[in-house]
């Protein structure tokens, strides 16, 4: 109804005025999906660290829309899952994605989608995203993960060998794989 819109409203902008979030969050789930700063908001959570909290709007919203959901609700879902480290939440959005918005999928979302995927032991389905993100993007760091997996799966020892020699022509390598974690999360 109109009075919840807006009384969701008023909590937000009181909440924001008063830097308080728990108003700010109570007028996210009185006026959300649906207004303006909705979406906002979620991000202004993680921002803060606050993660948890972040995730458990992105999820409501996301079920409020029902059936008329857009690929930036499921993008919300999967960064804020992410962020908190529910590893599974971020899989099955990312799933969600490709199954509905596959043009929505661009690298970022695909190594994040990857790594969620290897974080639930999808390792087969991370290997073929590692892969995917390898052909566009030759990079020492997703080179190693693809060997690593590999390894997790056939337990080869022949592939660790590559994986040193990798390490040993890119020493940077490791410094390079903070920063894209860092990314990530």
């Amino acid at each position: 109804s109109l009075e919840r819109l807006l009384l969701g409203e008023a909590f937000y902008y009181l909440g924001r005025a008063s830097e308080n979030d728990e108003l700010t969050k109570e007028g996210f789930y009185l006026a959300c999906p649906g207004r303006y700063f909705c979406t906002d908001l979620v991000y202004t959570f993680l921002e803060k660290g606050k993660n948890e909290d972040a995730k458990k709007m992105a999820i409501y919203a996301r079920e409020k829309v029902g059936t008329q959901r857009k690929a930036a609700d499921i993008k919300l879902v999967m960064d804020a899952s992410l962020k908190d480290g529910d590893f599974g939440n971020c899989y099955f959005a990312f799933k969600d994605l490709q199954q509905f918005f596959p043009s929505e999928i661009n690298s970022a979302v695909l190594k994040s989608g990857a790594y969620c995927g290897e974080k639930q032991n999808y390792i087969e389905e991370a290997l073929q995203y590692y892969d995917k993100i390898f052909s566009e993007e030759k990079n020492p760091v997703i080179e190693a993960k693809i060997l690593e997996l590999t390894y997790r799966m056939k337990q080869d020892d022949s592939v660790m060998f590559r994986l040193k020699s990798i390490a040993d022509k890119n020493p940077d390598s490791k410094d390079e794989e903070a920063k894209w974690r860092k990314i990530l999360i």
